[in-house]
């Protein structure tokens, strides 16, 4: 097939994904899937294509040049970062996700755009992070990032996963972590701090406050960084932090 027939075929395998297999809506995926400048989903991505500059232009700016870099997004979805930064002159390039048919639309992408230097796995990047190595090939990447997949992994019906932990694992994967934040990390004892407040706006104002503060506390106390950076906020007031490994 050419290039046009391939984007056809996507278009139609997208939009006959249900809900269940996208993990956001019907024939929709989280972040918008966009080639030669037109969107393939069936209706409006949580994570729009026009919005997508609040996180790659900060990336970019804290690097400096990142040309020749190697990336790893943990949590990669429909590898949208993955081919963003790929496009701003990244190197080697790896997505790391755990729901299938989220890498089946990576891996259709890529075989449209033709890059041989970019690779996805369909992997816990959770609990397997110090499987990673092994499973790429590759021992370390120059960056890692991380847009709001451990909140999502961490907010549902289980277990709390420990955070501060899994940061601590994914050192020994990369040097710096770029990794994204918000207020609505649930089911930890982190809301045990919210105090009552009947106003909704007032409540969910305290409430960022707490995530940021429990948030930021958690940083300083993690030995295995050098540092930490608020590099701002991207789309749906999420903080963006640059986190150096020692």
């Amino acid at each position: 097939m050419n290039r046009t027939e391939k984007i056809k075929e996507l278009k139609k395998y997208i939009q006959g994904l249900s809900q269940e297999k996208t993990h956001y809506k019907d024939g929709t995926t989280y972040s918008d899937i966009v080639i030669d400048g037109k969107s393939l989903c069936k209706s409006d991505s949580a994570r729009k294509h026009e919005n997508q500059h609040l996180r790659t232009d900060k990336i970019v700016e804290s690097v400096g040049d990142i040309n020749g870099k190697t990336f790893i997004d943990l949590g990669s979805s429909s590898g949208y970062m993955v081919f963003r930064l790929k496009e701003l002159g990244a190197s080697s390039c790896v997505g790391i996700e755990c729901i299938g048919e989220l890498i089946n639309i990576s891996n259709k992408i890529n075989d449209i755009e033709e890059y041989d230097d970019i690779n996805f796995y369909h992997e816990d990047f959770i609990r397997r992070v110090d499987s990673l190595p092994t499973i790429t090939g590759t021992e370390t990447f120059d960056c890692g990032i991380c847009f709001s997949s451990v909140n999502a992994v961490c907010s549902k019906d289980e277990e709390w996963y420990d955070v501060g932990e899994w940061l601590e694992s994914v050192g020994k994967v990369v040097p710096i972590l770029f990794v994204e934040f918000s207020e609505y990390i649930t089911n930890t004892i982190w809301e045990d701090d919210l105090p009552v407040i009947v106003e909704e706006h007032l409540r969910e104002q305290e409430k960022e406050n707490i995530f940021k503060r429990k948030t930021e506390e958690m940083f300083d106390n993690l030995e295995c960084l050098k540092s930490w950076k608020l590099l701002g906020m991207t789309d749906y007031n999420r903080k963006l932090y640059r986190l150096d490994y020692k």
